[in-house]
């Protein structure tokens, strides 16, 4: 009952089950259920991530290693700047992941890393979101702001007491508002 959840199913999370909590405050929030807590084996994750970014790295021209579970790759040229068969190449790679280790995986597909990543989280699990160059404003500017990689919780709940909530309307705001908010430094990043 001592350390933290390093992470949590889909199902766990339904209960407000998260990665750097307390385990006896999870145990709390999973009383009644049929959870089952298992010990962390990093040397099974290490190897079977390598397999998988393997796996990943083979399709494409340029491969990124982003963490144990995340991947960048670059498949512009593979794919000839074609959506569909960027789709095309995300499925095989999905499946062979599946074949091999019984393990799915969300993938994004979109015209910069950025996009890409927003579109990997949009359909978890076993997602596969597409956006093409045209659909960037109308598949983001829905989002809350808080969908941006590196806008976390506080600085979510900062911008919606501007009254920016969304996407667009963080895309819509006063540069020099957000930045004299944020600082020069965040501010600027994030406009």
């Amino acid at each position: 009952e001592s350390g933290v959840v390093s992470t949590s199913n889909y199902e766990a999370r339904k209960y407000g089950v998260k990665s750097g909590m307390p385990i006896r405050e999870a145990i709390g929030k999973l009383r009644g259920t049929d959870a089952v807590f298992l010990p962390v084996n990093h040397e099974l994750y290490s190897k079977i991530s390598q397999g998988v970014m393997e796996i990943v790295g083979g399709y494409g021209e340029r491969f990124e290693y982003a963490s144990i579970d995340e991947g960048i790759l670059e498949i512009t040229q593979t794919a000839n700047e074609n959506f569909e068969n960027a789709k095309t190449i995300a499925e095989k790679i999905k499946k062979e992941i599946f074949e091999k280790f019984r393990l799915t995986c969300s993938i994004g597909i979109g015209p910069n890393k950025l996009i890409a990543k927003i579109a990997s989280d949009f359909r978890k699990p076993n997602g596969l979101t597409v956006v093409k160059p045209g659909e960037t404003d109308s598949f983001l500017g829905p989002m809350e702001a808080g969908k941006i990689p590196s806008i976390g919780k506080k600085s979510a709940e900062f911008l919606a007491a501007l009254g920016i909530r969304t996407i667009a309307a963080l895309r819509n705001a006063d540069r020099g508002m957000i930045v004299a908010t944020f600082g020069k430094k965040i501010g600027g990043w994030i406009v």
